[in-house]
């Protein structure tokens, strides 16, 4: 199979500003996502979708070498990501003559995300005859049985909890969070359904939560470099 990864890295981050050259592990985020790529047993072509020229440069100073440049179209604050990922799939089209029949999705707020992952995700995805597309989960810390959904007339749980329910020896299911590291889907299915979950049918790859944490606030930052240091990533 022909696989190309892309690395959605938008120049213009809210929440922390240039967020994907933050460091991690001593490597920034966009580093860490390209090694995971690179590091992988499977052969793959790696874009990094980006609208910045710092990034780009951040990038192609550490190996990269793709020529690709995110139109400003798709680097605005309600940009779809399958959108951005369409976009290079037509680029590489058009520009290598170059078709794919699967793509990886590797956003860089996972910097704790492993190669080994990637493979023992896409060696999953492999197994699966008719697989369509892959997602990376992890357990629910927050059981929904002991979450609150509140409103005007006061709360009730998200789940709500069986009779004589006693804490956690009580969990009869299994919950999972979709965890953002790892996208596997066919070209083909992304671009009949413009979705990288197929409803129900996606397979689901279990990361450990420790390496499942998502960059979104300083204080994400601050605990992704203490359990790099804490797995001995660096």
């Amino acid at each position: 199979m022909n696989i190309l990864a892309v690395i959605p890295a938008r120049g213009g981050s809210k929440g922390i500003p240039k967020k994907n050259l933050k460091e991690v592990c001593g490597k920034s985020l966009i580093t860490n996502a390209l090694n995971c790529a690179y590091g992988s047993k499977h052969k793959m072509d790696v874009v990094v979708s980006t609208d910045s020229l710092e990034i780009l440069e951040h990038a192609k100073s550490i190996g990269y070498d793709s020529e690709y440049f995110r139109p400003l179209n798709l680097a605005q604050d309600d940009s779809l990501t399958v959108d951005v990922v369409l976009d290079v799939l037509s680029w590489s089209a058009e520009k290598n003559n170059k078709k794919y029949d699967l793509v990886v999705l590797l956003q860089p707020t996972s910097p704790l995300r492993l190669s080994s992952d990637l493979d023992a995700a896409l060696d999953l995805f492999f197994l699966s005859e008719n697989a369509t597309s892959l997602i990376s989960v992890n357990p629910m810390h927050e059981h929904p049985v002991e979450c609150l959904v509140t409103s005007p007339n006061g709360w009730t749980y998200l789940v709500e909890p069986e009779k004589g329910y006693n804490g956690r020896q009580c969990y009869n299911q299994n919950y999972f969070f979709i965890n953002g590291a790892i996208y596997i889907c066919s070209c083909k299915y992304l671009h009949e359904t413009h979705s990288f979950i197929d409803d129900k049918k996606s397979l689901l790859y279990e990361m450990p939560k420790i390496r499942a944490i998502d960059i979104d606030t300083d204080d994400d930052l601050i605990m992704a470099n203490y359990l790099c240091k804490k797995m001995k990533l660096t």
